[in-house]
C-alpha cells in the first residue's frame, strides 16, 4: 500500500500497522522508523501508542534528545496513566543522561508522586534526585535521597549511593559519620566492588585528615593487595 499509494488516505494507518508487525517480529529499528513517522504527525488516533513505542525505542538506541522530545509530547497526549508515568520516567532518564540536572530532578519528583510507580522506579527516581543534587554541589539536598537508596548495597545504585553518602559526610567535615557509613558498607558487602574500593580510598583520606598515617597506609596497602580489577 505504501509503495503504491505513498500519499494515500490510509498512509498513516499503514505506517502504524507495519510498525506493530515489525515490533512483534523483534525488528525494533525498522519498526521505530514507522512509529516515528506516525508520532511526528499532528495529533491523530495513533499518536499515543506511536509515541509510547517511538520514545522507548529511541531512548533504547541512546538517542536521548529526540527521545526527550517524544516523552515530552507523550505527556501531553497520554490518556493512560501508564503512558503518563512512562513519559515522566523517560523525561527523568533523558534529562539525566543529557546532564539537564534540574529538569531530571523535576521529572523524578513527578515519578515519585505517581500512584502506580513501583518500588524499583521510586528507587531509581531517588537515585537520580540524589546524584543530580550531588553533581550540582547541593550536598544537603542530595543526602536524604541517597540515604534511601543506600540501604541496599546489593544493587549498583545502592552501592554507589552508599559511597556518596560517606563522601558527603566527609565534605561536610563529619568524619565520624563518614567512617561509620564506610564501616557499615564493609559489613554489608556488595557485588559492586568499584564503589567499595572507592570507599576504602575515602577511608584512607579520613585517616590522613586525622593524622593517622599508619592506618591510612594499612588501608591503602590492603586495597592494593585485595582489589583484583586492574582496569579500574
Amino acid at each position: 500500500y505504501l509503495r503504491q499509494f505513498p500519499n494515500g488516505k490510509y498512509t498513516l494507518n499503514a505506517h502504524f500497522y507495519l510498525a506493530e508487525s515489525l515490533y512483534k517480529e523483534g525488528k525494533y529499528s525498522e519498526a521505530n522508523e514507522h512509529y516515528t513517522t506516525v508520532a511526528t504527525q499532528p495529533n491523530n488516533i495513533f499518536s499515543e501508542p506511536a509515541l509510547s513505542r517511538a520514545s522507548e525505542l529511541t531512548y533504547n538506541a541512546q538517542n536521548y534528545e529526540p527521545a526527550l522530545e517524544m516523552f515530552n509530547r507523550l505527556e501531553t497526549v497520554a490518556n493512560s496513566k501508564w503512558n503518563v508515568l512512562k513519559a515522566y520516567t523517560g523525561q527523568m532518564r533523558c534529562n539525566f543522561h543529557l546532564n539537564n540536572l534540574p529538569n531530571a530532578i523535576a521529572a523524578a519528583e513527578k515519578v515519585k508522586k505517581s500512584d502506580i510507580a513501583n518500588e524499583a522506579l521510586t528507587r531509581e527516581a531517588d537515585y537520580i534526585t540524589g546524584k543530580s543534587y550531588f553533581e550540582l554541589e547541593n550536598l544537603a539536598q542530595a543526602l536524604p535521597s541517597l540515604q534511601k537508596v543506600s540501604s541496599d548495597t546489593k544493587l549498583e545504585e545502592g552501592a554507589e549511593a552508599k559511597y556518596l553518602v560517606a563522601e558527603i559526610y566527609f565534605r561536610q567535615n563529619k568524619k565520624t559519620e563518614a567512617e561509620k557509613e564506610i564501616d557499615d558498607f564493609i559489613a554489608k558487602g556488595t557485588p559492586y566492588l568499584f564503589w567499595l574500593g572507592k570507599s576504602f580510598l575515602l577511608l584512607s583520606d579520613i585517616y590522613l585528615d586525622n593524622n593517622q598515617e599508619f592506618d591510612a597506609k594499612h588501608t591503602l596497602r590492603s586495597l592494593i593487595e585485595n582489589y583484583n580489577n586492574d582496569t579500574d
